[in-house]
């Protein structure tokens, strides 16, 4: 018998004994938790949130214990307490408070919205998953985080384990090892039981589809989907092991695989049209008869949404499609939802170019033969019992996910295939049964839940190249000290001295510390506990010692280790498995030498100091120090307050202090930074403060919404470059601040402010010779009509309002409203005062036909002349004539009507019908007719 403690907030509750009945069972992405039985003379008070611990790992009592009272004095309990996972179960998965929802992200993006979730609640889960790689759109109806983690994981076709509170996601999140297992007894196995897994048969001849999108009627001899070939046109399939099972036929099909091209909006014309300067086909050679053309979105504000295409225009590459409206009346796109530059879509329904349909062939092709890999030999579970005097004695650890190579020739089968679950008594951890087989489900069937101060360590990454190089280094210069002899005679044990020491070569640290830690992060102090510690996952890359067979990464699994004793130091240790690249972290007050554990390496990491001043500190002591003749090999150069230091195997220094200094590759990834410093040819800044900066050019990005500060080049003084320019989101030029904006005189270009589009022939200047807007579209409600253009526009509302609301106007005003004809003024003013006014003038000795610019018309005729009038005045165009000579002068409508009593042609105003020079005509187009009226010159008749 043995005791298991029951806790609540850290304090034991109550101290049970248990025997070899209560089981631990650890299923990978599926059960994990401990059945407990126990008799106790009393009624014991357990609530839900009370747990126990088994190594590093908290079980909770989710559900009411089963119990009962066998008499007076006995009370039979069975209780399961489950692990950090169950946790899951307890937040609905939601996004912006919707339960119901659709989610557009790579794999990472949907597991960040999973930590987001459970953090909300249950405060300090982590994830470790890789960033980047195909996005999917995944509809989400009131799942569980735990429901949620399962349909994420196998829509993106990866596998998931939990460690503590920490969920990692890995493609395989298997890892091999030197086990073998084989048929029948021996081996440290007690037995291995067979069991077929009946509701998957063999399939030896498997037929692959794809979707029906995107195929014309003649595709493949009227193939209605997409299909493979391997070869002969009639062989539309793949086999395998045919000669052990027979033809066994099945059929799998991929609905997300079809000639299919995903592009990205370029530039977005209107909320129902987009462009895409990369599309290489012409959409209307593809059309298929019958059949309406589509768009689906696949991000951005339409994600999701399909629509029919209108029109195609392949020389802009600019896609027009009709609106969506759906069961609620709600009509996409509309202005807050439309195409945006950087949106993925695809088109559909269309017949693809043949190269887009070799490649959808190729990844079916691709898909069925990783489909047919566990059904072409029988699928089986095989029950391993295993010898436990074995496992204490050779040092074997069994886990989740690890790989062993099992041998079961009456089947043909020699290859890896993981462990997916384990059992053992708690008291007996080496009496363990594990189970395998060549298929891991995605599986909640344990549990049906839907109603019902830090101070860091490194984090560092080490790539493969760098591996390499410095496993072959550390081997050239352990044959060096191996080749190194006294050529002088003069090295002996007499130059060693308490003074002094005289060598040629000397060796640093032990051959079981040389490694290297990738993407680990360790935190002592962990949540501000000085008494607790964080360690999480990641890889030890080992540089001298490995794994024959297998390698020398070994990846770890996360650890947060509590309750440490304030006066204490502890080793901290990476026990890595002799037999597989798996590995856990370790602590011990005493210290453990590399291979005194019987299947393990205990490689020492660092030591963690007693708690000094309310916290704890953290020293690594891994690596190792070459030191030959003039050359020093070594990983990190360090100074005592750690706030210096070269660390030489990744390619980062820091020196200074957080305020003032410089570091590489610290405060920005594969980057130089200084700080509270000023350098004489450039300086770099984030977030700082600069005083007395003297610059030549300046950039705060390489691309996309942007500042630029460039210097002109002494060049030519006409074409400059520019001082100053702002770019848009699209790194489009929008604002240039330029010593020669108008460069009209190229002797002397005029300095100022230009503003523009690309794209666009509208752009505005500002200079010392004047404001100038070309191409203007300025607008405001409050002017006469609802549609409006102006170059410029001044709107004073208060004080003296006229009837438009409005009392200072608008220069170079052009109205679109029809109703009233289109006015355009050179200026709209409620009230005028000119200090001076200079009207339109033109001296005319002959014929002459006015211009709408005219105001004047002077005529010192000769002979007798026609003044013909503008062809297409707009509404109070007033034109003026004077006649200063006594010759026959004649004023013509121009296709227009005078009226002076009544509607003319024409009038003649000047010559034997007039006494007297000097008379002045008027006349105003009303919009039907020009108005005459004669002005009499003094003394005139």
């Amino acid at each position: 018998m043995d005791i298991l403690e029951i806790k609540r907030d850290g304090v034991v509750l109550h101290s049970v004994k248990i025997g070899i009945d209560t089981v631990l069972t650890n299923q990978l992405m599926g059960q994990h938790k401990v059945d407990a039985r126990w008799a106790s003379a009393t009624y014991l008070d357990l609530t839900l949130g009370d747990y126990i611990e088994v190594g590093a790992e908290k079980f909770y009592l989710n559900k009411a214990p089963n119990f009962e009272k066998k008499n007076n004095f006995t009370y039979a309990y069975e209780v399961s307490f489950e692990g950090e996972a169950y946790k899951l179960f307890n937040k609905i998965m939601m996004d912006e408070g919707a339960a119901e929802f659709g989610y557009f992200g790579d794999l990472h993006d949907f597991m960040l919205l999973i930590q987001l979730n459970i953090n909300s609640i249950d405060a300090g889960w982590t994830i470790d998953v890789p960033e980047g790689g195909e996005r999917r759109n995944i509809d989400f109806s009131e799942e569980s985080c735990r429901q949620a983690l399962n349909k994420i994981c196998e829509e993106f076709g990866v596998e998931y384990r939990l460690v503590q509170r920490e969920i990692i996601v890995r493609p395989d999140v298997g890892f091999t090892s030197l086990y073998t297992f084989e048929y029948g007894r021996g081996k440290g196995l007690y037995s291995l039981q067979r069991d077929s897994v009946e509701e998957k048969g063999v399939v030896t001849r498997l037929y692959g589809f794809g979707a029906q999108k995107n195929l014309a009627f003649d595709y493949r001899d009227g193939a209605r989907r997409l299909v493979f070939q391997t070869g002969d046109p009639a062989v539309r399939y793949i086999e395998a092991n045919t000669e052990l099972y027979g033809i066994k036929e099945g059929t799998v099909t991929f609905e997300d695989i079809y000639p299919r091209r995903t592009g990205s909006v370029t530039a977005s014309t209107a909320i129902n049209s987009f462009s895409d300067d990369s599309i290489d086909f012409d959409l209307n050679a593809q059309l298929l008869e019958g059949t309406v053309a589509k768009v689906v979105f696949k991000s951005g504000a339409l994600n999701g949404y399909q629509f029919d295409i209108r029109s195609y225009n392949h020389t802009t590459k600019t896609v027009v499609f009709n609106d969506f409206s759906e069961v609620n009346d709600y009509v996409l796109p509309n202005d807050l939802n439309f195409p945006e530059p950087g949106d993925q879509y695809t088109f559909v329904d269309i017949k693809m170019p043949q190269s887009y349909i070799d490649a959808a062939e190729l990844e079916l092709l691709e898909a069925t033969q990783e489909h047919h890999i566990p059904l072409k030999s029988p699928r089986v579970n095989y029950t391993l019992t295993i010898d436990e005097k074995y496992i204490r004695t050779g040092g074997v650890e069994i886990a989740c996910g690890m790989k062993v190579s099992v041998n079961d020739s009456a089947i043909g089968l020699n290859e890896m295939i993981r462990i997916y679950s384990i059992t053992y008594p708690i008291v007996k951890p080496s009496a363990i049964v594990a189970q395998i087989a060549d298929n891991i489900p995605y599986t909640v069937r344990e549990r049906i839940t839907r109603d019902l101060g830090k101070l860091k360590g490194e984090y560092i990454t080490i790539d493969r190249t760098r591996e390499e190089n410095y496993r072959d280094a550390v081997r050239r210069l352990r044959k060096l000290s191996e080749l190194i002899y006294d050529p002088d005679g003069y090295f002996n044990i007499e130059n060693i001295r308490p003074g002094s020491i005289e060598t040629l070569s000397l060796t640093v640290g032990a051959n079981s510390q040389n490694f290297g830690l990738n993407g680990v992060e360790i935190e002592a102090n962990y949540e501000g506990d000085p008494n607790s510690i964080r360690i999480s996952g990641g890889q030890l890359v080992h540089f001298e010692i490995e794994i024959p067979g297998l390698g020398y990464v070994w990846e770890m699994d996360p650890s947060i280790i509590n309750d440490l004793v304030p006066a204490s130091s502890y080793y901290l240790y990476a026990r890595c498995n002799r037999n597989a690249l798996s590995g856990t972290w370790k602590i011990s007050t005493v210290p453990i030498r590399s291979e005194e554990e019987p299947g393990f390496y205990n490689f020492w990491v660092g030591i963690l100091y007693p708690v000094e001043n309310g916290r704890r500190y953290f020293m690594f002591t891994k690596g190792m120090t070459f030191i030959v003749g003039d050359t020093i090999t070594t990983g990190t150069i360090k100074s005592l307050d750690g706030l210096n230091y070269f660390n030489l195997n990744q390619s980062t220094f820091n020196i200074g202090s957080p305020e003032q200094g410089l570091d590489w590759n610290v405060s920005n990834e594969n980057a130089l930074t200084i700080r509270g410093a000023v350098i004489t040819n450039a300086i770099f800044a984030n977030d700082g403060v600069i005083q007395n900066l003297r610059v030549s050019s300046l950039k705060t990005a390489n691309e996309g919404k942007r500042l630029e500060i460039l210097a002109d080049d002494g060049g030519d003084p006409a074409t400059p470059l520019h001082n100053l320019k702002f770019y848009d989101a699209d790194g489009n030029l929008s604002v240039t601040l330029d010593t020669a904006v108008d460069s009209s005189n190229a002797a002397n270009p005029s300095a100022g402010l230009k503003i523009e589009k690309n794209g666009s022939s509208r752009q505005a200047l500002v200079t010392q010779n004047g404001i100038m807007s070309s191409g203007s579209y300025l607008t405001d409600s409050a002017l006469p009509t609802s549609q409006h253009l102006g170059s410029i526009l001044g709107i004073l509302r208060e004080k003296f309002a006229s009837a438009f609301g409005i009392r200072a106007g608008v220069i170079g005003f052009d109205s679109t409203d029809p109703a009233v004809g289109n006015p355009s003024y050179g200026g709209w003013f409620n009230t005028l005062f000119a200090g001076g006014l200079n009207i339109g003038v033109k001296q005319v000795t002959a014929n002459y036909t006015a211009t709408l610019g005219d105001t004047l018309i002077s005529c010192y005729n000769s002979t007798a002349i026609t003044i013909s009038l503008p062809a297409s005045p707009k509404p109070g165009k007033v034109i003026y004539a004077r006649t200063n000579m006594n010759q026959p002068t004649q004023i013509n409508g121009n296709g227009n009507v005078i009226y002076v009593k009544g509607p003319v042609a024409s009038i003649a105003v000047g010559g034997t019908n007039y006494s007297r020079y000097g008379r002045m005509h008027q006349l105003i187009w009303d919009g039907t007719y020009w108005l005459y009226n004669a002005i009499v010159a003094v003394g005139g008749d």
